[in-house]
C-alpha cells in the first residue's frame, strides 16, 4: 500500500491529478482538482490501514502455506530420496518390477533396473522385484496420507482469519506429521 494507491481510491487520476516519481517516492497535486475534504481523507486513510492489514495477512497466509508445503516435503523425504532424477529412477523400477512380475519372473535381463539391482546386492532379480513391489505399495499408502493431510491444512489456512490461527494449523500440521 503506498500514497499513490490512497490517491486513486480518493477519485484522483495519476498523470492528470498528480505526478509521482518512483526514484525520489515524490507525489506533486496539480490544480486541477480541490483539496480534498477532512472527511475524504479520513475515510481513505482508513481504507488504506484496513487494506494494509489485509495485504499483509494475505502475505502471512502465503508465507504459512509454503511453509507447510516444506514441511510436507521434509517429511516425504524422510521415505524416499529427492536427487535429481530419482523420481525418475523410482517409476522405472516399479514399472520393470511389476511387468517382471506379470511376465511370471522369467527374462531378467530385459528388465535392466531390476537385473542390475539384483547383481549388485547379491539378491535374486525376483526377490528385488518382490521388494520394490511392496515399497512402492507403502509409499503409495505413506504418501497419500502426508497428502491428504498437506491439502486439509492448506484449506484450513485458507479459511483462517488470523495469522496466529493459521501458525496454530500450521504447528498442528507439523506434529501430526512427526507422529507418522
Amino acid at each position: 500500500m503506498n500514497i499513490v494507491f490512497t490517491l486513486e481510491y480518493m477519485g484522483y487520476v495519476p498523470g492528470v491529478d498528480f505526478e509521482h516519481t518512483a526514484e525520489k517516492g515524490l507525489v506533486w497535486l496539480s490544480e486541477t482538482k480541490l483539496r480534498p475534504s477532512d472527511v475524504e481523507i479520513s475515510n481513505a486513510w482508513d481504507f488504506f490501514k484496513a487494506n494494509e492489514d489485509t495485504y499483509q495477512l494475505e502475505q502471512e497466509r502465503e508465507f504459512i502455506l509454503n511453509l507447510t508445503d516444506s514441511a510436507a516435503s521434509a517429511k516425504r523425504a524422510q521415505y524416499i530420496s529427492g536427487g535429481v532424477g530419482q523420481e525418475l529412477i523410482y517409476s522405472e523400477k516399479a514399472k520393470q518390477a511389476q511387468e517382471f512380475k506379470d511376465s511370471g519372473f522369467v527374462n531378467p535381463e530385459n528388465y535392466p533396473f531390476i537385473a542390475l539391482e539384483a547383481e549388485s546386492t547379491n539378491k535374486t532379480p525376483t526377490e528385488v522385484a518382490e521388494t520394490i513391489i511392496a515399497n512402492r505399495a507403502a509409499w503409495i499408502q505413506l504418501g497419500a496420507v502426508i497428502e491428504s493431510a498437506r491439502l486439509a491444512a492448506k484449506q484450513e489456512i485458507r479459511a483462517a482469519i488470523g495469522i496466529s490461527q493459521m501458525q496454530a494449523i500450521l504447528d498442528n500440521f507439523k506434529a501430526y506429521l512427526d507422529t507418522i
